[in-house]
């Protein structure tokens, strides 16, 4: 719960013992391996860095293991990509392209660049498995042609085999 700034000390309680370091407001208490970079610098606490928390546990989950961090480069790190750390081939083909993406947003150094809401990173998800393009990929004609067509490969190539049909009757 502290590492995803939830519990927090509002205000001591004066039947207790002096407050520690740890319970003082605005204490620092994280996971290293599971902080983001601004907890890691001592800055405040926000959704952005709930949204990295998330990023490295969707992470952790899909590659089976979380990034390595250097020592030297623990606050200003970005990962590489799922994709290239998972051991299976299978794995690494299902993960490339927007898991990747999604992932990769979601652990941005910097956390303006990070998804701005959890539910933004939900809804995302949510695309990526409905197969729709999603808003952490750059937008590109190219890009939202294929996913469209993926969605509708049944339409997409009657639409095709009749438009060949015109063009080859006209030649």
């Amino acid at each position: 719960l502290l590492d995803f700034g939830i519990a927090k000390l509002a205000e001591p309680d004066t039947h207790s013992a002096e407050a520690t370091q740890l319970t003082r407001d605005a204490g620092r208490v994280l996971t290293p391996r599971y902080a983001a970079p601004e907890q890691m610098r001592g800055e405040t606490v926000t959704t952005a860095t709930d949204v990295y928390g998330l990023g490295l546990l969707l992470y952790q989950l899909l590659a089976e293991k979380l990034p390595e961090r250097p020592a030297a480069a623990a606050i200003d790190y970005s990962p590489p990509p799922p994709s290239r750390v998972a051991v299976e081939p299978a794995r690494q083909r299902v993960l490339r392209g927007d898991l990747d993406t999604i992932v990769l947003r979601a652990l941005k150094p910097l956390a303006a660049e990070r998804y701005p809401t959890v539910s933004a990173m939900q809804d995302d998800i949510r695309r990526y498995l409905e197969g729709r393009t999603v808003l952490a990929r750059p937008d590109s004609w190219l890009y939202r042609s294929r996913k469209f067509v993926l969605r509708h490969k049944a339409g997409t190539a009657i639409v095709a085999a009749v438009a060949l049909a015109l063009v080859g009757g006209a030649y």
